[in-house]
């Protein structure tokens, strides 16, 4: 599967789908880094069941243009459960621009 292309600018928002296979409820703490910017959210999430933590992710996105990893890690208070891995790339690119020169008639 390709990447997701972005344009610099452009706000976009993640959506990470996470689960708790443990018997009690937890919440945790969930950090997505594009280049050299990160985003901190948290979530509770009840025992056996799943959720969704979403990243609003305009301010995180890499000015220049290029591929980048986006790496996720999960905390449960001070205890790393989900050591900072790359979960996916995404591309940035200018926005395609135009400029014009004139008009001409026959």
């Amino acid at each position: 599967m390709a990447n997701p292309l972005f344009y610099i600018g452009d706000a976009h928002t993640a959506h990470v789908a996470l689960s708790n296979p443990t018997s009690r409820d937890i919440k945790y703490s969930a950090t997505l880094a594009v280049g050299n910017v990160s985003e901190i959210r948290s979530i509770d999430i009840g025992a056996g069941e799943e959720g969704t933590v979403d990243f609003f992710i305009a301010d995180v996105l890499p000015a220049t243009e290029g591929e980048y990893d986006v790496f996720l890690s999960v905390k449960v208070g001070d205890r790393t459960v989900y050591p900072k891995k790359s979960i996916g790339k995404i591309t940035m690119a200018a926005v395609p621009r135009v400029e014009v020169l004139g008009i001409t008639w026959d």
